[in-house]
């Protein structure tokens, strides 16, 4: 029996990255729960078991999603640290702002990557590594802040963690309020979150100055 050709057209990888980018879509729309793989093939035009060769569970789908942002966060912060020169300040405020950049560009990816949805990452090797990758970025910033005086000398677990939950809380704060934007003027919790889309940069810098030294 000859194939259809909307089923031709996805080989190997290429049916693996149209999901990928149709799920990104979907879950936008309609979030996690509510996302059918066999929903994706109907779109797509292939069988409705062309994906398990790639995708065997709806949550190995989600997490090869996460472990593609974290290779994209990851490019985006070397980028943001090696722009910023020797000064290790200026590469964790950099590597701050990349991150909420991120976050902001991609909220699908960085919801799956830090949100509930994937909470153990250990059935996912590639997932696991990509994520640790990333976050070796950060701690050596830290250790070369901390071994020229500049961060407190503080175990670099806790000062990564620091760092972390300020970005991160200025990302999601970002995220989770964009739609609000027609409330800024009367709601002075708004406009401060304004701000913060505003003034990234600095709201980063004000942030990290607690690990100064």
């Amino acid at each position: 029996m000859t194939a259809s050709p909307a089923t031709d057209t996805y080989h190997h990888g290429d049916l693996r990255r149209a999901l990928m980018r149709a799920a990104r879509v979907r879950i936008a729309e309609v979030g996690t729960e509510a996302l059918s793989i066999r929903s994706l093939c109907r779109e797509i035009g292939v069988s409705a078991t062309a994906p398990y060769r790639h995708f065997p569970t709806k949550n190995s789908l989600f997490a090869a999603i996460a472990q593609d942002g974290f290779e994209q966060l990851r490019d985006a912060v070397r980028s943001a640290i090696a722009a910023a020169g020797e000064d290790p300040l200026a590469q964790l405020v950099g590597l701050g702002d990349a991150y909420v950049r991120f976050a902001r560009n991609h909220p699908v990816d960085y919801h799956l990557m830090f949100g509930s949805v994937l909470l153990d990452f250990s059935e996912y090797s590639e997932l696991m590594a990509a994520a640790e990758l990333c976050f070796a970025e950060v701690v050596g910033v830290l250790q070369r802040g901390v071994a020229a005086g500049v961060f407190r000398d503080a175990p670099i677990d806790l000062l990564a963690g620091t760092a972390w939950a300020g970005v991160h809380g200025i990302a999601s704060l970002l995220i989770d309020k964009s739609k609000n934007e027609a409330a800024r003027e009367r709601h002075r919790p708004m406009s401060a979150i304004a701000a913060l889309g505003e003034r990234t940069r600095e709201a980063v810098r004000l942030m990290v100055g607690g690990l100064l030294r």
